[in-house]
C-alpha cells in the first residue's frame, strides 16, 4: 500500500510539471535581430523582455500577420517596408505564440525591410512583425 501512494504522489508531481510546461509555451516569444546580434539567426526572446528592453527603441512600422491552419498546407505571410533615405531600420522583432518553420528577412540598417514568415504544414500563422529604429 505504502509503494502505491508514492507512485501516486510521483504521477501527481510529473502531471503538475507538464502543466506547467504546457502553460510556458503558451506565453508569446520574439525572435529579435538587432545590430548586436552576431549569430543572423536572432535571439529568442520573451515578450515581457523584449518590451523592458525596447526602452531605446523607436517603432517605424508594425503589422499583425495571420494565415488560418490547412490541413497538410504550407502558410506564409510577408511584409515589405520601404522608408524615407534617411531612415535606417537597426531592430526587427517578430512575436509569435506558434514557432513558425522559418523567418526570411532582408537585412538591418537599411531603409527596406522584407519579412516572410513560413508555417510548418498544418500550423497557423499568427505573428506581430515590428521594425525598429534607435532613439
Amino acid at each position: 500500500m505504502r509503494n502505491f501512494i508514492i507512485i501516486i504522489a510521483v504521477l501527481t508531481a510529473l502531471v503538475a510539471c507538464y502543466g506547467d510546461a504546457i502553460t510556458e509555451s503558451l506565453e508569446e516569444m520574439s525572435l529579435v535581430y538587432d545590430e548586436e546580434d552576431t549569430s543572423m539567426n536572432g535571439r529568442l526572446l520573451s515578450s515581457a523582455d523584449v518590451d523592458s528592453r525596447n526602452t531605446t527603441w523607436v517603432v517605424i512600422s508594425e503589422w499583425q500577420l495571420s494565415a488560418p491552419a490547412v490541413a497538410g498546407q504550407v502558410q506564409r505571410v510577408g511584409v515589405m517596408y520601404e522608408g524615407a533615405a534617411n531612415v535606417t531600420i537597426n531592430r526587427l522583432t517578430v512575436t509569435y505564440t506558434e514557432t513558425p518553420a522559418a523567418v526570411d528577412r532582408s537585412p538591418l540598417s537599411t531603409n527596406v525591410m522584407n519579412v516572410m514568415i513560413r508555417s510548418h504544414a498544418g500550423q497557423q500563422v499568427n505573428a506581430t512583425v515590428t521594425i525598429l529604429r534607435r532613439a
